[in-house]
């Protein structure tokens, strides 16, 4: 009896084992984060996230990444490392996945949980079944260099440049009327373009400037990102004077070498002179009786010039009159209101924020006797504030993937139920031909 009571429990023994062996789970994900000290603003955190299936992946894997305050967290779009490994004498295929974290500000952050979604099927020859996969939370401490102290954002890379191309170049003289182009293009390796600091666009009066919606061009290569923008900003020259631009300076933080560099672009000045319109003055003496045929071609040159000048001058004051209305027109509430919409239109927080302040500088005081901006600032409209405040985080990077699409929707809320009165210059445009 005792042989058998062995050999029983040696059967049971083996199917409980045999059991736990095949009882793996079909999927798993593991995460893995970057090893050291804590990170600087502005670095490259690297999260590697392993997809594991005993079968094969009939779907990409597509990541719920949370929105983190004040940080980028993304995913490269870039194809997985795919391989396999034995876990307990179970095979697994094996896909390898890198998430980036930038901490914007010096602090604390944590990486929330994210769910992975993919199909695969539980078993080889089997209809695919979608899975869903959670990660755990990961915390991150970011701290600024003391170099970097007062700094507001900081990028860290092993290189960084800033090039700079005007249209037309400048030169000594501009006059009332003429525009020029500035062009920056930056570039780093390994970091996206939306880490890149913001470029500074000084307001200065007499030379507008009409900002352009940034261009970004971020290129995977290898598993290598290299990240590019291109911020252009066109410069009218409305009065005549002495005008300079500041020097522009762009610090970032070596990896390399572990120190502030600053990239700098040199101030720029320009004289703009007011345009010269053509003056025709005429003078003719009557012909004399030697010669009545000569004095008859002088009349007929001279009717000739005098209806070309005519027509000449009158072409140019058209188009200068013309050019007025537009600039009235784009000067008026209505006008900055509609570029505020467009720019709300294409979701760009930072052309949003600066066409919203010029809409409100084109009112003039609310019937509370305070400026318009404060005003607004109170207003009880749903969601108002709290749609400002999501828009100027949006405008400084802290808040990215931002949508104009409700703030369009309480702008004209706003418009409607209030009665700005507009000031003088922004007044309805006047007639073509007034008289």
């Amino acid at each position: 009896m005792t042989a058998w009571k062995v050999l029983f429990a040696y059967c049971c023994v083996s199917f409980l084992l045999l059991t736990v062996a095949h009882s793996a789970e079909p999927v798993l994900l593991r995460m893995k984060a970057d090893a050291g000290d804590r990170l600087l603003v502005g670095q490259r955190f690297v999260i590697t996230v392993d997809l594991l299936t005993k079968t094969t992946f009939a779907s990409a894997p597509a990541f719920d990444l949370p929105t983190i305050p004040g940080a980028v967290f993304m995913k490269l779009n870039d194809r997985p490392v795919v391989g396999n490994e034995t876990i307990e004498q179970d095979t697994y295929t094996l896909q390898t996945h890198e998430l980036w974290f930038f901490a914007l500000h010096s602090g604390e952050f944590t990486i929330p949980q994210f769910a992975v979604r993919f199909a695969s099927p539980k078993d080889f020859g089997q209809p695919p079944v979608d899975f869903q996969l959670s990660s755990k939370p990961v915390s991150v401490v970011a701290r600024m260099p003391p170099e970097a102290k007062g700094l507001p954002t900081l990028l860290c890379a092993t290189d960084f440049r800033v090039t700079e191309h005007w249209q037309p170049q400048p030169r000594p003289e501009f006059r009332v009327g003429d525009s020029l182009t500035r062009t920056l293009t930056l570039s780093a390796s390994n970091v996206p373009a939306m880490v890149f600091p913001i470029v500074p666009q000084p307001q200065i009066v007499g030379l507008k400037a009409y900002l352009y919606s940034p261009v970004v061009n971020d290129r995977l290569e290898r598993g290598d990102l290299y990240g590019k923008r291109v911020d252009s900003v066109t410069y009218v020259c409305e009065q005549a004077g002495d005008y300079s631009l500041p020097e522009l300076v762009f610090p970032w933080w070596n990896t390399d070498t572990g120190r502030l560099e600053k990239v700098r672009l040199p101030a720029v000045t320009l004289r703009v002179v007011p345009s010269q319109k053509p003056s025709v003055v005429a003078s003719a003496s009557p012909p004399g009786p030697a010669s009545a045929t000569l004095g008859w071609s002088w009349a007929v040159a001279l009717a000739g010039a005098l209806l070309l000048a005519s027509g000449w001058y009158y072409r140019t004051s058209f188009r200068d009159h013309w050019k007025q209305l537009i600039q009235r027109r784009r000067d008026s509430e209505a006008g900055r209101f509609a570029d505020l919409l467009q720019a709300c239109r294409l979701n760009n927080p930072r052309d949003s924020v600066q066409r919203l302040y010029r809409w409100l500088d084109a009112c003039d005081s609310s019937p509370t006797g305070i400026s318009v901006a404060e005003d607004l600032v109170c207003d009880n409209t749903p969601g108002w504030r709290q749609q400002i405040e999501l828009l100027e985080s949006s405008a400084v990077g802290l808040q990215p993937g931002w949508s104009g699409t409700d703030l369009i929707r309480l702008l004209h809320a706003v418009r409607d139920h209030r009665h700005f009165s507009i000031r003088s210059q922004t007044a309805a445009i006047p007639p073509l031909n007034p008289g």
